[in-house]
């Protein structure tokens, strides 16, 4: 009776958790989702989207890590170069290597420093600096 009343309620709770999980989406939507990412300069989702649509091509998902990959390296050096125009405040350089990062763990960092060239070279209009200036007063 245990047995039976614990089947019942495995299969009962499957079924819950089977409702509430988003459909799967079709290897056509995925390779969809691959393309937006792909445009959006995002190789790390692209290659997760390839790679759940894999079952159809996993030449493509192998390809896909490899270029988000080597991506990533190229990112890392980038920010390198950014930081070092930045110290030696060659603003144009900083603000056109560091904007090369669209995606992974050197993006926020990427970012900031990107601020950072643009408030130091002038750059950053009158009112953004103002609204910056505004939103770190309010973290005060």
């Amino acid at each position: 009776m245990r047995i039976a009343l614990s089947a019942v309620f495995l299969l009962s709770s499957a079924m819950l958790l089977a409702q509430n999980q988003p459909p799967a989406k079709s290897a056509d939507q995925l390779r969809d989702l691959a393309k937006h990412a792909r445009k959006a300069g995002d190789l790390q989702a692209e290659s997760g989207y390839l790679c759940q649509a894999a079952g159809l091509d996993g030449k493509k998902c192998e390809k896909a890590n490899e270029d988000a990959a080597k991506a990533l390296l190229q990112f890392q050096a980038d920010l390198n170069v950014g930081r070092t125009e930045l110290e030696r405040k060659d603003y144009s350089g900083a603000l056109r290597d560091l904007g090369k990062i669209t995606f992974g763990p050197s993006k926020g960092e990427a970012q900031e420093l990107i601020l950072r060239a643009q408030i130091e070279s002038g750059a950053l209009p009158p009112e953004q600096l103002s609204q910056l200036t505004l939103t770190g007063a309010e973290g005060i």
